[in-house]
């Protein structure tokens, strides 16, 4: 885990060479890279070794490198993933997050299921001046303009489940995790009061299902257009989602 040590961390990191950026700055819109205003770019030059420890954490975890877009885990967690990646990585840190609350709680036994639909659409731009080179001589050359959408849909499921001898409930500890970690979802922190008091929970069984991405963190990286530059044309990706996610959790405790 990446500790904080007190300083801000941006939601999402975009991570260009020092070409890029001065591409962007210098050559006009074919190379300009369009950042959201809530995400952080990160100039990576080999002559100014990056100082903050965060950073460089990110860079020896292999993430951190030119066209690189990190998410933060709207978990609290510290942790950064790779945009494409990011939807499975926090969905994994929920499942856990659920998991251990559920422990604290004094569960017997925990079983999560995740299932995800996906649909994606990437839509490619291109532009710019290509041409044809035989030796010394261009035989042709021209502008080239185009797009191009590519359509995606897959389905993936994650399952965790884990057994315990069961416990009291440690409420405290409970609610604490819930607020470092940012959990939100009303049917699983009403866990805690349901498992204070006499009359207190044995079994619950819940799913949830929603629609599109619902982290911020995601929102924005989705924003995010780094230009490609190949053979003189400039490539621009964009990528646009839907998501359908069910949670089933099913959890039981001693009486």
């Amino acid at each position: 885990m990446i500790e904080n040590h007190g300083e801000a961390k941006p939601r999402v990191i975009v991570a260009v060479s020092t070409a890029q950026a001065e591409r962007s700055q210098k050559l006009g819109s074919a190379y300009h890279i369009d950042i959201p205003k809530d995400a952080s770019l990160v100039v990576l030059d080999d002559y100014k070794p990056v100082k903050t420890p965060y950073l460089l954490d990110l860079i020896e975890q292999g993430l951190l490198h030119p066209g690189a877009v990190l998410v933060a885990s709207p978990y609290m967690t510290g942790r950064y993933a790779p945009a494409d990646e990011a939807e499975l990585f926090f969905e994994r840190e929920n499942l856990q997050l659920v998991a251990e609350l559920c422990k604290l709680l004094g569960a017997m036994r925990v079983k999560t299921e995740t299932s995800t639909l996906n649909i994606e659409e990437e839509e490619t731009t291109l532009s710019g001046h290509v041409g044809k080179k035989i030796g010394r001589l261009v035989p042709y050359q021209g502008k080239v303009t185009g797009s191009l959408n590519d359509r995606q849909e897959w389905s993936r499921k994650l399952t965790l489940e884990d057994s315990y001898p069961g416990s009291p409930a440690n409420l405290q500890a409970a609610q604490e995790l819930i607020s470092r970690h940012a959990l939100k979802d009303p049917d699983i922190t009403s866990l805690v009061s349901a498992r204070s008091g006499e009359n207190y929970l044995t079994k619950r069984t819940i799913r949830v299902t929603y629609d599109g991405t619902q982290d911020r963190n995601l929102k924005i990286a989705a924003e995010v257009a780094l230009p490609q530059v190949s053979f003189g044309a400039t490539f621009a990706r964009r990528r646009h989602s839907l998501r359908r996610v069910t949670l089933d959790l099913l959890a039981e405790f001693p009486r």
